[in-house]
């Protein structure tokens, strides 16, 4: 390994510790979504150890009655968490494993995304630095502990750069495919976000590739592979948003009430003063030298500018809320504020000679401002206090299922979900039910059908007696949990699980042969590379 590559991966360790050290502390800042996050970790771990896989509804949520939230909140990154507690860790320490493990990803993604713009090793290590103690990484991990939000952060450089780079390059689109391949298995508003930034970029650059006949085509392939790779979740949960309407469609907050005043946008809510200070202080560089050429630096400074000025515009919100109402905080908007400016503060780093004389000392000083950055807003913000879960199972202590229970039907309440494992029948008679692992397990009668499940109702649920026979599964209408309209037999021990669709299945096979195709795709692409550059 040559000596410049392992201290660039020695900077890039160190910085990342650094960042973790809050973690080292004894316990786990209970931000205001920690406790439905951690109960997403440890009710997977716990379908894992029932044999569930893949976990689409968990069956320890919502008071044992399952909640879905693994069709519409994608599980896919907090696995790894989960199979650490199956290996015997604690949640805490498999929560901060997962949360080093974050930290370091968002570093090399934004190295990765700025060395290949600018193919320079020292603005690329800058703007790692800066995204790492940037408010919004932050906040998501220590504060608000918006988890998945901040688990997109990772992809969300990939997909912006990866759209430059598809308009300024006549190559396929992989850092696009790969950003919003993360992106959707993240976090689906963090997807829309880039969605629609990506859409204007594009609009913007027009001129620069709308007759290429092979841009279209490399543009529709990505889109057909990130679409076949990530089937598995987008098409499950339409597949239940069509079967039956949720809570989420009844908006427990709306988002012109949560518009940022304009001081709390360019201060502690906002992107970071650290890299405010060092875009504005890049505009000036450019404007003082501008013979530098790094006129893509100032499109992102003020694509930057915009976004955070966009969160404090009450009149936009309230004008379009039927149309944003699902975003609910316009600060989400500050993650790709933030990836915009450090974009313009490191390509005009990276064209400015009097930066790149002095390199050493500029990464130095860029370090030491992230840190004081960082500082200043753990000590201007009331962080959260910190609790320890070492001997406590979160699942037996909340209903896990979220502030604003987007994922319970729409007619469910938490009043209907308070007898976990009572059995009603028509007539009023209750029996008692026995969880065994995944399964729900009771003695009931044919005569006294239809019964009432203590199940939250998704469509895949299956019943089957002990001759195998199938009971009739339904939704009941006024309260949305699981019904079983009747039984075979006149009196038999039944068994109720989730089972999944056909339809799932079917988006399952398409995945792993979309996942096999692009992986093909890539070999082919490398192998050629090779043969053309002998």
């Amino acid at each position: 390994m040559k000596k410049s590559r392992f201290r660039r991966i020695i900077y890039i360790l160190c910085v990342t510790a650094i960042c973790f050290i809050p973690c080292c502390l004894k316990g786990i800042w209970m931000g205001s979504d920690a406790p439905f996050h951690l109960a997403r970790i440890e009710s997977l771990n716990q379908a894992l150890q029932m044999g569930i896989f893949p976990v689409k509804v968990h069956p320890s949520l919502a008071y044992s009655y399952g909640y879905g939230v693994g069709i519409f909140y994608p599980d896919f990154f907090i696995y790894l968490p989960a199979v650490l507690r199956m290996a015997g860790c604690s949640l805490e320490v498999s929560y901060k494993i997962y949360i080093f493990i974050l930290l370091l990803e968002l570093f090399v993604s934004m190295y990765f995304c700025v060395r290949k713009k600018t193919g320079e090793i020292y603005p690329a290590l800058a703007a790692g630095t800066l995204y790492l103690f940037s408010y919004p990484v932050i906040d998501g991990i220590f504060k608000s502990f918006t988890l998945a939000q901040t688990q997109a952060l990772v992809f969300l450089p990939l997909a912006l750069m990866g759209m430059v780079l598809f308009v300024e390059k006549d190559e396929f689109p992989w850092m696009l495919g790969i950003g919003f391949t993360g992106l959707i298995y993240s976090h689906a508003l963090s997807t829309a976000i880039a969605l629609v930034l990506c859409f204007v970029f594009l609009v913007f650059q027009l001129p620069k590739w709308i007759g290429k006949k092979k841009k279209w085509f490399y543009l529709m392939t990505a889109v057909a592979g990130v679409s076949g790779i990530t089937v598995s979740y987008w098409g499950p949960m339409l597949e239940q948003m069509k079967a039956q309407s949720y809570r989420v469609s009844q908006p427990w907050t709306h988002v012109s009430k949560n518009v940022l005043a304009l001081h709390s946008a360019f201060g502690k809510s906002g992107v970071g003063i650290v890299i405010l200070l060092l875009s504005c202080l890049a505009i000036c560089a450019f404007v003082w030298n501008r013979p530098c050429k790094s006129w893509s630096g100032v499109g992102y400074f003020i694509g930057g500018i915009f976004l955070i000025l966009l969160t404090t515009n009450q009149g936009f919100w309230k004008t379009f809320e039927k149309a944003f109402d699902i975003l609910q905080f316009p600060g989400r908007l500050m993650g790709a504020a933030s990836v915009l400016l450090i974009f313009a503060f490191a390509v005009i780093f990276a064209k400015n000679q009097s930066c790149a004389k002095w390199k050493n000392l500029s990464l130095g000083c860029v370090l030491v401002l992230s840190m004081f950055g960082g500082f200043f807003y753990w000590k201007s913000n009331e962080m959260p206090a910190r609790e320890n879960w070492d001997n406590r199972n979160i699942c037996e202590e909340i209903a896990g299922i979220g502030a604003g229970e987007e994922w319970l039907p729409a007619v469910t309440t938490r009043e209907n979900l308070q007898q976990p494992g009572i059995v009603v029948s028509n007539s009023g008679k209750s029996y008692i039910g026995e969880f065994q692992g995944r399964e729900l397990v009771v003695r009931l009668k044919k005569e006294d059908a239809p019964y009432q499940l203590p199940l939250v109702w998704y469509k895949g649920y299956h019943a089957e007696t002990e001759d195998g026979s199938a009971g009739e599964i339904n939704r009941r209408g006024s309260d949305g949990l699981v019904e079983l309209t009747d039984i075979s037999e006149k009196d038999a021990v039944v068994r109720i699980w989730y089972l999944g669709t056909p339809f799932q299945k079917i988006c399952y096979i398409i995945n792993v042969c979309a996942a096999g195709t692009m992986f093909f795709i890539a070999l082919a692409a490398r192998h050629r590379r090779r043969a053309m550059a002998q």
